[in-house]
C-alpha cells in the first residue's frame, strides 16, 4: 500500500541480525583501517616507507582513464 507523502518509512523487513553484521563489519573495517594508517605513520617516521612508483604510476593512469 502507498502511504501518504511526509509519513516515516518502514524498514520491518529487515531482519535484526542484518544491522548487527553490517556494524560488525564496519567495526572491523576501521580497525583494519586504522592499524595500516599507524604502520605507514611509523615507516614515514622511520624514514623507511617507499612509494611503489609502478603501482602508483598505473592507479593514476587508471584513474584519468576513468
Amino acid at each position: 500500500m502507498v502511504k501518504p507523502v511526509g509519513t516515516a518509512p518502514s524498514f520491518s523487513h529487515i531482519g535484526p541480525s542484518h544491522g548487527s553484521r553490517h556494524t560488525a563489519h564496519t567495526a572491523a573495517t576501521q580497525a583494519h583501517e586504522a592499524d595500516r594508517v599507524a604502520q605507514i605513520k611509523k615507516a614515514v617516521e622511520d624514514g623507511h616507507y617507499k612509494v611503489d612508483m609502478d603501482k602508483t604510476a598505473h592507479k593514476m593512469a587508471q584513474d584519468l582513464l576513468g
